[in-house]
C-alpha cells in the first residue's frame, strides 16, 4: 500500500479480551511512524491523556494521507483524525478535507460494524474545551457513568439554568430557545442532562395550502453531563416536550 493509503493493523499478538484493530486498508500497511512536527506534539497531548487514562493500546496511522490516532477498549476502537491548528497559510486544509475523508471512511467501514467510528478532533477544541472533549472520548471508549431515563424526572427548566448547563458540557455553549427542559436524577434531584428546542415553524409542503402547515420544531441543543450518559435521556426529554408542544415535526 502507497503512503496515502496506510492504516492500523495489529502489531502484537491478538489479546481476546480486546476487539479487533479497524481494518482499513490492505494487509501489507505499514504503521506510520509519528510526525515530528507541532501535529506530533498535538497528537502525543491527546495520546498521554488516553495513557493517563488506561487507554494504552494505541497506534498511529495515515489513511488518504491524513493522520489517525486509533485507540483500543475492552469495548470499543475509535480513530481520531487529528486537525492541528495551521501556523502558517500553506498549512491550511481544503474546506472539503475532512467531509472528503468521511466518505472515504464510511465507505471502507460499510458492513464491518467492528470498524472504528472516525472522529474529527481539531487542537482549537482540545485546548479551549479541554474538558468537555477528554469526556466525549472516554464516553465513546466506554467509561462513563451510566444513568437510567427511567430513573429520572423531566420538567421545563429557566435559561440561565440551561445556559450554565450547556457552558459547563456543550462545545457549542449555550443558545437561546423557546422550550427548555432538564432531566433530574431521582436520587440525589442533580441535573443530568438538558434538551432545548426552538419556537414553532409553520412549514408548507410543496402543493399544499396554508391551513395545511405543519407544525415544525427544531432540537437545539442536547447534552448530558461530563462524565455521565443518560441511557435513554434524549427520548424521555423529546416525549415531554411533544406532550407540551404537539409538534408534527422535530429536525
Amino acid at each position: 500500500a502507497g503512503c496515502d493509503d496506510v492504516a492500523a493493523r495489529e502489531a502484537l499478538e491478538p489479546q481476546p479480551q480486546l476487539p479487533q484493530w479497524p481494518c482499513l486498508c490492505a494487509p501489507r500497511a505499514r504503521m506510520a511512524p509519528l510526525p515530528a512536527t507541532s501535529h506530533g506534539a498535538f497528537a502525543s497531548s491527546v495520546s498521554a491523556f488516553l495513557r493517563a487514562s488506561d487507554f494504552g493500546h494505541q497506534r498511529h496511522a495515515t489513511y488518504k494521507g491524513s493522520h489517525l490516532l486509533l485507540v483500543r477498549s475492552p469495548c470499543a476502537c475509535l480513530a481520531l483524525h487529528l486537525l492541528p491548528t495551521p501556523s502558517c497559510e500553506a498549512e491550511v486544509l481544503p474546506a472539503e478535507t475532512s467531509a472528503a475523508l468521511s466518505d472515504a471512511y464510511a465507505a471502507r467501514r460499510r458492513g464491518h460494524r467492528k470498524r472504528a467510528p472516525l472522529v474529527h478532533l481539531w487542537q482549537d477544541q482540545w485546548l479551549e474545551h479541554n474538558a468537555i472533549v477528554c469526556s466525549r472520548l472516554l464516553s465513546m471508549l466506554g467509561r462513563s457513568d451510566r444513568v437510567m431515563a427511567r430513573s429520572t424526572t423531566v420538567r421545563r427548566i429557566d435559561a440561565a439554568t440551561i445556559d450554565a448547563f450547556l457552558l459547563e458540557n456543550h462545545l457549542w455553549g449555550a443558545t437561546k430557545a423557546r422550550y427548555r427542559y432538564g432531566c433530574y436524577s431521582k436520587p440525589d434531584g442533580r441535573l443530568v442532562a438538558v434538551a432545548s428546542f426552538s419556537a414553532r415553524w409553520n412549514v408548507r409542503r410543496r402543493g399544499k395550502e396554508q391551513a395545511d402547515a405543519r407544525a415544525s420544531h427544531e432540537l437545539i441543543r442536547y447534552c448530558s453531563s461530563r462524565g455521565v450518559t443518560v441511557v435513554g435521556g434524549i427520548s424521555k426529554l423529546l416525549a415531554a416536550f411533544t406532550r407540551d408542544a404537539s409538534p408534527d415535526e422535530i429536525v
